[in-house]
C-alpha cells in the first residue's frame, strides 16, 4: 500500500496513480468492514484461507505483470489490471491476514503467557513490515520489482499451509479446548460437541 504509486507508474497502469491510490485505500477499508460483518459467522480459519489464497493469486499476477514488462511484452491492453490485483489485495488482506494476527494470537495463547507471546508476535510482525517498506524499493532496482512480488507469494504460501497444519479453530471454543488441540494435535470429542453447543447457542 505505501508504495501503490510506485507500483501503478511502473506497470504504467492506464489510470491515474493517484487516483487508483485512493480506490485501493477506499477498498482497504472496505475488506476491514467485511472482515467485521463476517468474522463471528464464518470462523477464523475460512477467512484466513481465502484471506491467504487471495493475497497469493494477486501477487502473482502483479509479479507475473512485471516479469511480462520486464520482457518487453506490450501490457498496455491490461493496463487497468494493477489497480485491480492491488485493490483486491487490500480487500484480502484486510479480510482475514491483517486483522487475524492480533484476534488468533490472543486466542491461542496460554493465559499465564499470553502477554509475552504476543508481545514477541507483534515485534516480529512490525519488524517484518519495517524490513519490506524499508528495502521494497532497493530490492525491486537489484532483482527486478517481479522478483519482489514473487518472493511475497512465497511467504504467503508459508502463512496458508501454517494456517492449514497449525493454526486451530477458535470460533465458539473455550480456551481449555484451544490449548488441548494445540497441545495434542487433534480435538477430543467431549470438546468437539462443547464447541459444537457454543457455536448453536452463539
Amino acid at each position: 500500500i505505501l508504495y501503490s504509486v510506485d507500483i501503478f507508474n511502473a506497470a504504467k497502469s492506464s489510470i491515474d496513480p493517484y487516483v487508483a491510490t485512493i480506490v485501493v485505500g477506499a477498498m482497504q477499508v472496505l475488506g476491514v468492514g467485511l472482515s467485521t460483518a463476517v468474522i463471528e459467522r464464518t470462523g477464523r480459519r475460512p477467512l484466513l484461507f481465502a484471506s491467504s489464497f487471495g493475497v497469493i493469486i494477486c501477487h502473482i499476477t502483479l509479479g507475473t505483470l512485471f516479469l511480462l514488462k520486464t520482457l518487453d511484452y506490450d501490457i498496455s491492453v491490461v493496463g487497468w489490471l494493477p489497480i485491480v490485483a492491488v485493490s483486491l489485495f487490500s480487500v484480502a488482506y484486510s479480510t482475514g491476514v491483517g486483522p487475524m494476527c492480533y484476534i488468533v494470537t490472543n486466542e491461542v495463547y496460554h493465559p499465564d503467557a499470553a502477554s509475552f507471546c504476543s508481545s514477541v508476535s507483534l515485534f516480529v510482525l512490525y519488524f517484518a513490515g519495517f524490513i519490506i517498506t524499508k528495502f521494497f524499493p532497493a530490492v525491486g532496482d537489484l532483482i527486478g520489482m517481479h522478483w519482489c512480488f514473487f518472493i511475497l507469494v512465497i511467504c504467503c504460501i508459508v502463512i496458508f499451509l501454517l494456517v492449514l497444519f497449525l493454526v486451530p479453530e477458535t470460533k465458539g471454543r473455550t480456551k481449555e479446548s484451544i490449548l488441548n488441540e494445540l497441545r495434542l494435535g487433534k480435538r477430543l470429542d467431549g470438546e468437539s460437541q462443547k464447541g459444537a453447543t457454543i457455536q448453536s447457542i452463539s
